[in-house]
């Protein structure tokens, strides 16, 4: 409401009993309030003994938020002064739109009769007539012409009519969002992401002078009161937290993860929103995972050199013309070799290969 008023206050209603503690705050009706003749920078409360002039406010008694959207005067810092003119044009705009679409958008029945007609004929033609249309009608002689005077085409002016509603609702946009794109459909994604940035920014300007005005107003008579003046006093901070990309975090951690990076769990969950898994949940596991008890590798399993040359073409042609040959040589070669195993000595065996 500040930022629409230029200014807004509430009025602290606290217990002395333990020192001064503000319990409840009430809100002030900017009706109330004045700003003084001199300045019009201070605002004065009107009460019954002074209904014109007012009364100073109460010094630690009530919170008097001033929002800076521009310089010059709080009294005319408000939104309403700058989005007035356009409300009022959109007020008129749709007000004629209605108008138009009302008149062009029901058909005009037109009833003719002819120079002989009675009048009961002509009283059953208008009867005809406001049985079948609404309020758009008439009945007329056939010698008599009605035409209707458009000031705009049928079909563009619908167009015009919300082109200019558009217009100042795109006016009032830029006035209190500082931008159009989050709130317009048709945009494009990088077009929006700018556009929320800046929305974002003023976002941040609005908890700064909120804080400015919870440090002034608040901390400060409460820390004099209850503890005498001070040389510093604490502040109120009001963090704005922006939306962060968090599939496009994980994506860029999880290579570095691979590459050795050590990270914390608890810091992943903290920015996730996670928290810690009690002992007995029940822990969600990935679909595909593995089982941790996989058997260790066989140490006589056959090993490929990863330095090995490629064979080259003429291999390759050998192998394809030698793969359907069967071996012939193992009835005489055989027994050679059985021979050759069960030998104790070369002269054994060249006595019995005799």
């Amino acid at each position: 409401m500040a930022s629409v008023k230029a200014w807004a206050s509430v009025k602290s209603c606290g217990s002395t009993r333990d020192g001064w503690i503000p319990r409840d705050y009430e809100w002030v009706d900017p009706r109330f309030l004045k700003p003084d003749s001199d300045t019009l920078r201070e605002f004065r409360l009107l009460t019954d003994d002074q209904p014109v002039d007012g009364i100073p406010l109460t010094p630690g008694k009530y919170v008097m938020h001033y929002p800076r959207l521009k310089s010059g005067l709080p009294l005319r810092n408000g939104l309403a002064r700058l989005v007035a003119v356009m409300y009022m044009l959109k007020s008129f705009t749709v007000r004629d739109w209605w108008a138009f679409a009302e008149k062009f958008g029901i058909p005009i029945v037109v009833g003719k009769y002819g120079n002989n007609a009675t009048t009961e004929q002509i009283q059953t033609l208008v009867d005809a007539i406001a049985s079948i249309a609404s309020d758009a009608g008439c009945a007329i002689p056939q010698s008599m012409q009605l035409e209707m005077q458009e000031t705009a085409s049928r079909n563009g002016g619908g167009a015009l009519f919300k082109e200019m509603a558009e217009w100042c609702d795109a006016q009032t946009s830029k006035a209190v969002l500082g931008q159009t794109m989050t709130t317009d459909d048709g945009s494009s994604r990088a077009q929006a992401d700018v556009h929320d940035k800046v929305r974002m920014d003023i976002a941040k300007w609005d908890a700064r002078q909120l804080e400015n005005t919870l440090n002034e107003f608040l901390v400060r008579p409460y820390i004099q009161f209850n503890y005498g003046p001070q040389e510093r006093y604490p502040l109120v901070k009001l963090p704005i937290s922006e939306p962060e990309d968090l599939k496009s975090f994980v994506d860029a951690l999880i290579p570095l993860i691979d590459r050795g990076l050590r990270v914390q769990e608890s810091e992943i969950r903290d920015k996730f929103g996670l928290a810690e898994p009690e002992k007995d949940a029940n822990i969600l596991a990935p679909s595909n995972s593995f089982s941790a008890f996989s058997p260790a590798p066989a140490l006589n399993r056959e090993r490929i050199a990863l330095n090995r040359s490629q064979e080259d073409e003429i291999d390759l042609m050998v192998n394809e013309a030698l793969r359907d040959w069967e071996q012939t040589g193992d009835a005489f070669t055989g027994p050679v070799l059985q021979l050759a195993q069960e030998a104790t000595s070369y002269e054994e065996f060249l006595g019995a290969a005799a």
